[in-house]
């Protein structure tokens, strides 16, 4: 059994069918960006990530904290801000990727994370490598349940 699977199965026990319903009607992926970032070139990061899934054909910006299935969580940091005369020219990122039950509980399914460095030139490609990761990740397991709650064909 696939890791997306055995995740969407373990999602589906904690879980009521009314939310496997609606997620699998909708159309687009509701996702959340929860970002804590106070440098340039992270801020630039976490804009880009945010305008790439704005412009996703499949992938939503959650209207609200309470909507979204998959929330990202971003951390960002200045690798040269102890440097004298550091011209922010980059930065160090943190994303989480974690899907949440749809019972309304605060239950939360760690589904992968990343690590790395960007350059300041370079925030652009950055953030669509991230959000096509975490896309590869989400897709699989909005697709199990899309199939799990498919009434049969008589």
């Amino acid at each position: 059994m696939k890791l997306t699977t055995i995740i969407a199965v373990l999602m589906a026990f904690s879980a009521g069918s009314t939310g496997y319903a609606a997620a699998a009607e909708n159309s687009k992926i509701n996702v959340s960006v929860d970002a804590t970032s106070s440098d340039v070139v992270g801020q630039q990061f976490v804009y880009e990530l945010r305008e790439a899934l704005g412009s996703s054909s499949h992938l939503a910006s959650a209207a609200t904290e309470d909507e979204p299935f998959f929330q990202l969580k971003i951390v960002t940091l200045d690798p040269y801000s102890n440097l004298p005369g550091s011209a922010q020219s980059a930065t160090v990122y943190s994303v989480v990727l974690t899907g949440q039950a749809f019972n309304g509980g605060q239950s939360k399914y760690f589904l992968d994370q990343w690590v790395g460095t960007c350059g300041g030139n370079f925030v652009h490609q950055c953030a669509a490598r991230i959000l096509a990761s975490a896309d590869a990740e989400m897709t699989p397991i909005i697709e199990s349940i899309r199939k799990s709650v498919q009434k049969p064909r008589s």
